[in-house]
C-alpha cells in the first residue's frame, strides 16, 4: 500500500515538471511567440530649471562731488562752522532733503555719504542726478551765533574789478571807468599809481583801450583792459566776479564782445555777451579768443587764484 502511494507521488511530480516543459514546447510549436511581461512604469523625475540671473545696471548716485575738496557742514551755510568733514571729488552722495525751494547759491542739500556721515553741502558744487524740485524741504538747525569779527578770516587772494559805465560812445561823448582792487601790492591806471578803489572820466575822440596794471603780493603783474568804442568797431570786456577762491570755490567769468566775427572761451565757440561759472580747484588761467573781421585773432587771459582754504 505504501509502495502504491509512493508511485502516485512520483507520477504527480513528473506531470508537474512535464507541464512546465510543455509550456516551452507549446511556445516553440506556435512559432516562437512569447508572452510579453508587462513593462515596468517609467518614472520621470522633475528637475529644477537653472536660475537665470539678469544683472541690472548699478543705479547712479543721487549726487556726486564735482570739485576737488568741499566741506560738509551741520547746517546749510558757511555760518555753520566748523565743518563736520571734507569730501573728495567723485564722492557719491544720497540726497535726504534741501533747505528751500530755491536755486543757485541759496540751495543746500542734506546728504549722507557711503560711510554714513550726514550733513549739508552746497548744491552748486555737485553733479546732481535727480530732479531737485522733487526733493523735500527738511528742517534746518538753528542759525549759530556769529563769531566775533576778530575771528573772521579775511580774504588772502586778490580781488580785481575793472569796468566802464558805458563802452560804446558817440563822438564827443564821455563815460566813467571804475576799478575796485583789494589784497594786492600796487595798482596803476594808465601807468600812473592809483588807490585800490577809484574811477576816471574819459572822453576819447577815437576808439581807445585803457589799462589797469595790478601787482599782486607775490610780485606777479597782471593787466586788465577796457576798450571804449567811438562810433563802430571791435570791443572786448573780459572779467570775473571774483579772482580769489578756495579750492572748492566758484566764480563767474563774463565777457562782452562786439564788432568781431567770432568769440571762443577755452576753445569753445560762444556768444559775444555771455558768462561761464567756473570752479577751478587750483589756480587756473582762462583764455578768451576773439576773431576779428579781417580773420586776425586776439587772445585775452584771465587768472583765477586759488588759496588753500576750503570752499563752502
Amino acid at each position: 500500500m505504501k509502495f502504491a502511494r509512493l508511485v502516485v507521488l512520483l507520477v504527480a511530480l513528473s506531470l508537474l515538471a512535464t507541464a512546465c516543459d510543455s509550456q516551452s514546447l507549446l511556445e516553440a510549436l506556435m512559432g516562437g511567440s512569447t508572452v510579453v511581461e508587462p513593462s515596468q512604469p517609467v518614472i520621470i523625475t522633475a528637475t529644477t530649471p537653472p536660475t537665470v540671473i539678469v544683472s541690472s545696471p548699478t543705479p547712479a548716485a543721487d549726487a556726486i562731488v564735482a570739485t576737488r575738496n568741499m566741506n560738509i557742514r551741520y547746517g546749510p551755510g558757511t555760518v555753520y562752522a566748523p565743518p563736520v568733514g571734507v569730501l573728495n571729488e567723485g564722492t557719491p552722495l544720497t540726497v535726504l532733503g534741501k533747505n528751500c525751494n530755491c536755486t543757485g547759491r541759496d540751495l543746500w542739500l542734506r546728504v549722507v555719504t557711503p560711510t554714513g556721515l550726514q550733513g549739508w553741502v552746497a548744491a552748486w558744487l555737485l553733479t546732481v542726478n535727480l530732479d531737485v524740485n522733487l526733493v523735500p524741504v527738511v528742517p534746518v538747525p538753528p542759525t549759530p551765533t556769529p563769531l566775533p569779527p576778530t575771528l573772521t578770516p579775511t580774504p588772502s587772494g586778490p580781488v580785481v574789478n575793472f569796468f566802464a559805465d558805458k563802452v560804446t560812445l558817440s563822438p564827443g561823448e564821455c563815460t566813467t571807468i571804475r576799478w575796485d582792487v583789494q589784497n594786492v601790492s600796487a595798482v596803476y591806471y594808465q601807468g600812473v599809481p592809483v588807490v585800490g578803489q577809484g574811477s576816471s572820466v574819459e572822453c576819447p575822440g577815437t576808439t581807445t583801450t585803457y589799462q589797469l596794471s595790478v601787482i599782486f603780493t607775490n610780485g606777479v603783474e597782471q593787466f586788465y583792459t577796457v576798450t571804449l568804442i567811438v562810433g563802430t568797431g571791435p570791443y572786448v570786456n573780459y572779467r570775473a566776479d571774483n579772482y580769489a577762491l578756495g579750492p572748492s570755490g566758484c566764480t563767474t567769468i563774463r565777457w562782452d564782445v562786439e564788432g568781431v566775427s567770432a568769440v571762443y572761451f577755452q576753445g569753445v565757440g560762444v556768444g559775444g555777451h555771455s558768462s561761464q561759472l567756473v570752479c577751478p580747484g587750483t589756480t587756473t588761467t582762462y583764455t578768451l579768443r576773439v576773431v576779428n573781421a579781417d580773420s586776425s585773432t586776439n587772445d585775452y587771459y584771465l587768472t583765477i587764484y586759488v588759496s588753500g582754504a576750503y570752499g563752502p
